[in-house]
């Protein structure tokens, strides 16, 4: 899918008057701060941002486009008019912003390094982590956390406590389940593109399956070789979405191209509001499938 400017008119997935439309689109939404007069018409006439892209003249495929490649929503319908102009501006205004063609950016090492990330941050400001503690016991005075008692006896005053949500099942609401797959190639899955993301639509399988390729560069494999991700983009897809996406990419003897692969299912929990707890106890969930990283 064409997602800059230079690869919309070298694509060959659409036709000349598609890419004028598309163009013509994508500047409406970034260029100018203030709607024009056919925009708020169009806007006003729209109940969600895929039929904004509808009144706009874009049709089912570069609807597909925008949804999956730009603003990386499964299904516009399920977003309102100015959040889909917000989702473009913000993947427009991050093109080539660290000196790389792509609005996005991979960690070194893994996703693991975002929390190693996040240490350091609490360091420099004045965080400081403990190790091979566990807690004890959560203190309490006057219906608020005063402190936390560790196994080694230390008290340690606290304003705030972060607490899992898995110490409270009452919290937690429905189960989903997340399918994913990591496997280990020994080519790259698109010549020229050492880490790439591949999206695979709805309507190829039954979801939207996100499949990214990552080489050495990044240091999570050895040289020669690449390790492949992908998943299921929200917790109704299946292992068999996942299994299409990985013959669409690899092409249907894919089990015979991966070395080291596994399909797996990640069980997730929905948040419940409602329960009672002190005012300072802050409790953390599981992360939603849908999570992104911006800023």
């Amino acid at each position: 899918m064409p997602s800059q400017r230079s690869e919309v008119f070298q694509s060959q997935l659409i036709s000349a008057p598609e890419k004028r439309l598309l163009m013509r689109f994508v500047k409406s939404c970034t260029d100018e701060d203030t709607p024009t007069d056919e925009q708020r018409e169009k806007q006003a006439s729209s109940v969600n941002f895929d039929e904004y892209m509808e009144a706009m003249l874009l049709n089912e495929r570069l609807r597909t486009i925008v949804s999956n490649a730009l603003i990386f929503v499964e299904d516009p319908k399920s977003i309102s008019v100015q959040h889909g102009r917000d989702l473009l501006q913000l993947y427009f205004s991050s093109l080539a912003r660290y000196g790389t063609g792509s609005a996005l950016l991979l960690t070194n090492y893994g996703g693991s390094e975002l929390s190693q990330a996040f240490c350091r941050v609490c360091a420099v400001n004045g965080g400081i982590y403990v190790l091979r503690r566990e807690v004890e016991e959560i203190l309490l005075e006057d219906g608020a956390v005063s402190g936390i008692l560790t196994t080694a006896g230390d008290r340690v005053n606290t304003k705030h406590v972060f607490v899992s949500s898995m110490f409270d099942p009452g919290r937690l609401d429905e189960e989903e389940i997340v399918w994913r797959f990591v496997g280990v190639l020994q080519r790259s899955i698109l010549d020229g593109h050492p880490r790439t993301l591949v999206i695979v639509p709805k309507g190829i399988g039954s979801r939207t399956v996100r499949v990214w390729q990552f080489d050495s560069s990044l240091g999570v494999c050895g040289d020669g070789y690449f390790v492949l991700y992908a998943e299921c983009v929200d917790g109704s897809g299946t292992e068999e979405d996942i299994r299409t996406a990985l013959a669409r990419v690899l092409g249907e003897s894919y089990s015979e191209e991966i070395s080291h692969g596994v399909i797996f299912k990640h069980r997730m929990w929905r948040r419940k509001e409602n329960g009672s707890s002190p005012t300072n106890v802050e409790w953390v969930y599981d992360v939603p499938v849908e999570i992104d990283f911006t800023g």
